[in-house]
């Protein structure tokens, strides 16, 4: 069981997030909560299942032969290990284990076990600790929370007769319910969770279900053992339920496996919200000296940059018995000799830090950078599997951002597509491709940010466009359609928001915003229910971009600000090229949106005087043509009538003469 949901997996500041590259320790803190002597569990069932949590999550459990052939190349080892506490949050001795006497004789999933208050035992701190609450629990075997919650909720709930595998263990348990509920704690759904059987191609996979692309879809747990139970058709490959894998239902001595891309998962949300617990000194005992520095990830550069040298920054975790005040840092581009940096400064026990090292030359193209940390406070680091960190990245310069026009509607199955970037930096859900709709009901596909299923409020989530050329083209415009209902409350109102970047993304600069009401294209919907829009409830929206004209690597960035509303759709992004550029004669055109779904709009300067235009068909045919006096600066034009396909543009104005042929796609 699981009482509150975080969303897909997510990537950090527009870059790929560094996930573990070493085995973690989690200090773990068992609150026993009881009535009588049977829920007074033993030191020696607490430790049984700590044992179980060791096993399934470094896949070392005895049962790993039974994972069926076809699913054993999807099974993995999570690199997370866990230990009872040392060390408590005073620094004191500890065994890891709490032990409170109650009045109370059973408990039920409302959190009440969490406070001495109300008989039961108040959490240690969530960032240094899981904690596990042990009682005699009324309405679940358990329950957990999911990372992002905060204390004094975070943690675990388990009944004490599923505790372990020895002792008071009611028969046929193993203590598969323990690794079911971590599970959840480090971000996992039951693969029968959301929206049923529709997670059953590689291009909704990852967007429905439990999230996961290598669990295949399901819409009913695994009761029992039932390993015939297929109850969703897969494509391309139709497989049938993992019953075996530990966030199913079925029983103790049929689950063995997480998958790999749980794995990544779990891993993903120990690199981000969980991330304190990875350097947590609770495993280390206050008795002993104990000395390891840990580097936890490169946080510059990432992805792209568009300067160098570079700026390189390391964070660096203290997992050491006391304050780390020196320590050597090694770096390298590509295969290049490392180069050393000394450090000096002070990082308590339990945090981190950040470390600027020196700038580094970089020449164009792609590269990876590797970084470790040796001799903490001048002794041998005692732990040197947390010691290093990668990441990739390209330095872009003139000539690499693509040129103009752009157009994007989500047609293609990839997503992110090639130079594309989501921006997760509260890692919760993430922009994803739906072919529920597509702008105006023309197309098949577009661009999703699902605030209906946001379990977070005032999250930022970017959907990153590739590096554009903006060097020969002047004064244009981003048009792109949108869809979003209208909230039935102002506290439920999300907002989309339109950047642009001309350092590669270190500094943006705001271009829109609309949010609740002003953003709306529908009205708000007559049940709680996820909006999909219709062919009728969509708007095309205009945004002009001056200040990027002239510059070779232009970012634009759409960010979704969540706060519990509804989902909201975005497709067609179009960015034209204005004819003339190339003789600084010919005035600023620009043309919108472009492709049309019937009107073009045509910006022309005031002082262009007066237009005559023809429209010519793909091989050059006049299809039509017209004129007028340029008094606003607008014309429209009506291609409802003309078949769908590539049109050009040509305009003659009195003062410029001849601009050269826009094409336009109907």
């Amino acid at each position: 069981m699981n009482r509150a949901a975080v969303g897909a997996t997510g990537v950090k500041g527009g870059g790929s997030q560094q996930l573990l590259q070493h085995v973690v320790t989690i200090p773990v803190v068992v609150h026993v909560i009881y009535n009588n002597a049977n829920q007074n569990i033993s030191n020696t069932q607490i430790q049984s299942q700590i044992d179980v949590l060791n096993e399934d999550f470094r896949r070392l459990n005895a049962d790993t032969g039974i994972t069926r052939n076809i699913f054993k190349p999807f099974a993995g080892d999570a690199m997370v290990q866990f230990c009872l506490a040392q060390r408590d949050p005073a620094g004191n001795v500890t065994d890891g284990i709490t032990r409170t006497a109650t009045t109370q004789i059973s408990w039920g999933c409302d959190d009440s076990m969490k406070y001495s208050a109300y008989g039961g035992q108040d959490g240690w701190p969530g960032d240094q600790y899981l904690n596990i609450w042990v009682c005699n629990l009324n309405c679940a075997n358990g329950y957990a929370y999911f990372p992002g919650t905060p204390d004094p909720y975070d943690g675990v709930v388990v009944h004490y007769y599923v505790f372990g595998r020895i002792g008071t263990v009611a028969p046929g348990y193993q203590g598969r319910t323990g690794t079911h509920e971590v599970g959840h704690y480090l971000g996992l759904y039951h693969p029968f969770d959301y929206q049923l059987c529709v997670g059953t191609s590689p291009s909704n996979c990852g967007s429905s279900g439990d999230l996961i692309c290598d669990t295949p879809a399901s819409d009913y747990p695994g009761y029992g053992c039932d390993t015939t139970l297929n109850s969703c058709t897969d494509s391309p490959v139709d497989f049938p339920n993992q019953v075996e894998n530990f966030m199913d239902y079925a029983d103790d001595n049929c689950r063995n496996m997480f998958s790999l891309d749980q794995i990544a998962r779990m891993q993903l949300m120990l690199a981000t919200y969980r991330n304190s617990l990875t350097t947590s000194p609770g495993c280390i005992s206050p008795l002993s000296t104990y000395y390891d520095a840990s580097l936890v990830e490169i946080t510059e550069p990432v992805n792209e940059i568009c300067t160098s040298p570079v700026n390189i920054y390391v964070r660096i975790g203290n997992i050491s018995s006391g304050t780390l005040n020196a320590l050597d840092i090694h770096y390298r581009l590509d295969n290049n000799p490392y180069s050393l940096y000394s450090w000096n400064g002070a990082i308590n026990t339990g945090t981190t830090g950040t470390v600027l090292l020196p700038a580094l030359p970089v020449p164009p193209g792609s590269h990876t950078l590797d970084c470790y940390v040796s001799n903490p406070n001048g002794l041998n680091d005692q732990n040197h599997l947390n010691d290093t960190n990668t990441v990739s990245f390209s330095y872009l310069v003139p000539g690499d951002g693509l040129p103009l026009p752009f157009t994007e509607g989500f047609e293609g199955g990839a997503f992110p597509l090639p130079g594309w970037f989501l921006i997760n930096p509260d890692y919760d859900r993430v922009w994803e491709r739906t072919t529920d709709a597509g702008g105006f009901g023309a197309s098949a596909a577009s661009a999703l940010f699902r605030n209906f299923y946001n379990g977070s409020t005032g999250t930022h989530d970017g959907l990153l466009l590739p590096k554009l050329d903006f060097t020969t083209t002047q004064n244009t415009a981003v048009t792109f359609d949108v869809a979003y209902a209208e909230p039935a409350s102002v506290f439920y109102a999300d907002t989309l928001k339109l950047f642009y970047s001309l350092d590669c993304g270190k500094t943006y600069t705001q271009l829109y915003a609309k949010g609740g009401q002003q953003l709306s294209t529908a009205p708000p919907l007559g049940s709680f229910a996820e909006f999909v829009p219709d062919s009728s409830q969509w708007r095309t929206e205009t945004v002009n971009v001056p200040a990027a004209t002239g510059n070779a690597l232009v970012t634009f960035k759409f960010e979704n600000v969540s706060h519990w509303g509804n989902n909201l759709y975005v497709d067609n992004i179009n960015i034209p090229f204005i004819a003339g550029m190339h003789d600084p004669g010919y005035p600023a055109v620009v043309v919108y949106p472009n492709p049309s779904h019937g009107i073009i709009n045509i910006l022309i300067p005031v002082s262009a005087g007066a237009v005559s235009w023809m429209l010519l068909d793909a091989t050059g045919r006049k299809v039509w043509e017209g004129e007028r006096l340029s008094q606003n600066g607008k014309l429209d034009l009506d291609l409802s009538h003309f078949e769908n396909g590539m049109y050009f543009l040509q305009l003659h104005t009195s003062a410029f003469g001849v601009v050269n042929k826009i094409s336009v796609m109907k």
